[in-house]
């Protein structure tokens, strides 16, 4: 315990004063050239292409000599001219030209999506606007088409909605395609910071998510709300609005474009400067034309630099530090708690400074799935969970709204909320991307599917005699090879029922802890898991129950759901169990619990006896129950970070076992169960997986035994320098047959009846 505190203690020594933000370029063009300038009009690249576009994701797109192509900050190219028109990179993607049609590369200039269409957005929220013929459809990163509507005109999706017209009809759609706004103006724009520019008549105004018009159609132009203004045209003048309507900055421009980064370019008598909130130039109208703000180093990039900086800080001997403890602090284990505290306290401090929590505004509400969108300018979307009987009142008492306990991914150019509260008067609704589940006033869920993205770093490892250089190897959740490709069956085991369950995120429910208390992966293998028991073992969805973060109450609800299921099909039916998580012993009666997140270590009087789980499975009568525990039970586990709590292992008891029960367990005896970095899964888990795609879930229970204990056994020691021994536990009445068991069903033991039958 002393290390990690003194660990802890050390990084919070460190000061994490802002780097400097990177340097904010312009496209400008004088003299018929374009280059890049700073915000004090310098140039940066001397002009010397026939057009530039803004910097995204650290590049930018120029043309030279009738291609385009993408360079850096330090004027290189990135990606050759090759190109016969392109787009700025946004969501790690750029639209392009290539051979008359349009397609999507990444950052090495390679074609993600092939250049086959004949009009292309770029992406946002997921989605880009693609045409082929007369129709336009949306389309996700992998080129599947999302919507069914072939619509005659379509914007991008932006807070939720995009502008649609199909036939006579107008609206906007949510991104499942149902209509949610519709309208009679002969155009609308996207949504942008919960207002939507709209047009009829020769004029334009805005309208809000209802479709109500909150800024009267009175302005020749306008532009979309960004950083709180948007510029309008009145009386051959541009000025810009506040979202009252009321003029912010006084009609004066002869052109005025959209505030990005702090800053808007304007014109006056064509020529084009730039300026600040307040109205005042900061750079004066000197220049044939300036496009839009960007940053010259990627935020993610930025980011990543800045948490090297401090680690290397954190790395060096403290002037009141034993030589014993710098040893112990950098040793592997300690230096990974470091980098991670460190990267997530950084996070917090850019999300905290660049990300305006105020201007959060608050979407629509989903009945069917009781969800409100929640969007903050700078951040991807999120949707929080409010139960429907409270909706009404969540909505009417908004303005009174305060986010807190905010936590910070990136992607892209964007921040991702991983994790805030909303704080109404003494209501408190907690939001969290991995969590599922049904609703409660203190947790909230997301659908979340993009991958969120964390600045890999490197770091070094010092001891008494050497030091060397080695990279951190954390895979993101879903870049597994595991996560991939995942065989599908032709059986269908209809009789057969799931129970997964995944508890990572201990956290958020338990006041007082850090992050080191929670489980690494575990949501994530639950999830997987489950795509292998639909997929390749043929279990239908409808008989898979799917539990991450899961409560207490949400456990009990879901072992006893499973018992009333094998009542009604009177030992027809077959079960699977698979937990990862925290699991832990009485200290008194060793007897193995396993532990919920909104239960304390210290107290285990609501947890889940081990006993208890397997004896709601097995109540009633069964054909097979197959558990698979991705958790150890002596105070130990992935992070550890119970043990330590506790400050002892404790080995547990062995459960009572009956029935037609396998219980595959991830180690034996005192050992914890540990995380497999570099494959983003628990170790167990991960193998697990692999056995099961690569056997295409035609594997014997005594096969997958072999192939567990071997390949766990041998990657743990490897990997983590530690023992982790897989087990196999079968109740008496199985003992000579369990080997022959097949996931998929093949094998059909005798029903097992309950003694009441």
């Amino acid at each position: 315990m002393k290390r990690i505190i003194l660990s802890l203690l050390l990084i919070s020594s460190i000061s994490f004063g802002y780097s400097q933000i990177p340097e904010i370029l312009f496209p400008a063009k004088k003299d018929g050239l374009w280059g890049f300038i700073n915000t004090k009009g310098l140039w940066i690249i001397k002009p010397s292409y026939f057009n530039a576009l803004e910097f995204t994701e650290g590049i930018a797109a120029v043309r030279n000599f009738g291609k385009w192509g993408y360079i850096n900050a330090h004027n290189e190219w990135v990606i050759q001219p090759q190109y016969e028109q392109a787009t700025p990179f946004s969501e790690e993607l750029a639209a392009v030209v290539f051979q008359n049609h349009w397609g999507f590369i990444d950052h090495n200039g390679e074609f993600v999506i092939d250049p086959v269409y004949e009009k292309a957005s770029s992406f946002s929220e997921g989605l880009a606007v693609v045409t082929r013929g007369d129709h336009y459809r949306f389309i996700d990163h992998t080129s599947k088409i999302i919507t069914d509507g072939a619509y005659t005109r379509a914007f991008p999706f932006t807070e939720g909605l995009a502008p649609v017209n199909w036939n006579d009809n107008k609206g906007f759609i949510n991104t499942t395609g149902q209509l949610v706004i519709t309208h009679s103006f002969a155009h609308a724009s996207p949504f942008s910071e919960g207002l939507a520019q709209v047009y009829e008549n020769g004029k334009w105004g805005f309208i809000d998510r209802s479709g109500n018009i909150v800024i009267p159609l009175q302005f020749i132009k306008t532009t979309q709300f960004s950083e709180g203004l948007a510029s309008a045209m009145q009386s051959g003048k541009w000025g810009y609005l506040d979202k009252s309507g009321a003029w912010k900055i006084k009609s004066q421009f002869d052109v005025a474009y959209s505030f990005y980064l702090g800053y808007a370019v304007s014109g006056l008598k064509s020529r084009f400067g730039v300026i600040s909130p307040d109205g005042n130039w900061i750079v004066h109208p000197e220049f044939e034309m300036i496009g839009k703000a960007g940053r010259s180093v990627s935020l993610k990039d930025e980011i990543g630099n800045h948490i090297r900086k401090t680690f290397s800080v954190w790395q060096l001997k403290k002037e009141f530090e034993k030589t014993d403890d710098y040893a112990i602090r950098m040793t592997r284990e300690y230096q990974e708690i470091a980098m991670d505290s460190i990267a997530l306290l950084i996070l917090k401090s850019y999300g905290n400074r660049l990300i305006s929590l105020s201007s959060a505004e608050l979407g629509y509400y989903d009945a069917d799935r009781e969800k409100f969108n929640i969007y903050v300018p700078g951040t991807l979307p999120t949707s929080l969970q409010v139960p429907i009987d409270e909706a009404l009142w969540f909505k009417e008492n908004w303005f009174n709204a305060s986010i807190t306990d905010t936590q910070f991914a990136i992607s892209g150019e964007k921040f991702v909320l991983t994790g805030y509260s909303v704080v109404i008067g003494s209501s408190l609704y907690r939001y969290d991307p991995r969590k599922g589940g049904p609703a409660t006033l203190t947790q909230a869920t997301v659908t979340w599917t993009d991958e969120i993205e964390v600045p890999e770093i490197v770091w070094s490892v010092s001891n008494h005699n050497q030091t060397k250089v080695a990279e951190v190897h954390k895979a993101k959740p879903g870049t597994s090879d595991v996560d991939k490709d995942i065989p599908v069956t032709r059986t269908t085991n209809k009789n057969t029922f799931a129970l997964i369950i995944g508890n990572e995120d201990y956290r958020s429910f338990q006041g007082g802890l850090n992050d080191e208390i929670n489980v690494s992966f575990a949501a994530t293998d639950a999830d997987i898991f489950s795509k292998y028991v639909h997929k390749t073992l043929g279990v239908p969805r409808k008989n898979i129950t799917l539990l991450t973060n899961a409560t207490a109450g949400q456990i009990k609800q879901a072992l006893a759901k499973m018992s009333h299921i094998a009542k009604a099909y009177e030992g027809e039916a077959a079960f699977i169990f698979y937990y990862a998580g925290h699991g832990l012993p009485d200290k008194v009666t060793r007897i193995p619990y396993l532990i919920p997140v909104d239960v304390n270590s210290s107290d285990l009087s609501f947890a889940i006896s081990l006993d208890e789980a397997l004896g709601k499975l097995t109540e009633n009568p069964h054909t097979r129950v197959t558990v698979f525990l991705d958790a150890c039970f002596t105070g130990g586990g992935r992070n550890e970070s119970l043990a330590l709590s506790r400050g002892v292992k404790i080995r547990p008891k062995s459960p009572f076992i009956k029935g037609n029960l396998v219980m595959f367990s991830a180690s034996s005896g005192n050992e914890s169960a540990f995380a497999f970095n570099e494959k983003a899964h628990g170790m167990f888990t991960y193998f697990l997986l692999k056995k099961l795609k690569e056997s295409e879930g035609k594997v014997s229970y005594k096969e997958l035994s072999y192939y567990l204990n071997i390949e766990v056994r041998r990657n743990s020691i490897i990997t983590n320098n530690k023992a982790q021994t897989p087990e196999v536990t079968v109740s008496p009445s199985l003992e000579n047959s369990w080997e022959d068991f097949n996931l998929l069903g093949h094998y059909k033991p005798e029903v097992v009846r309950s003694d009441s039958r």
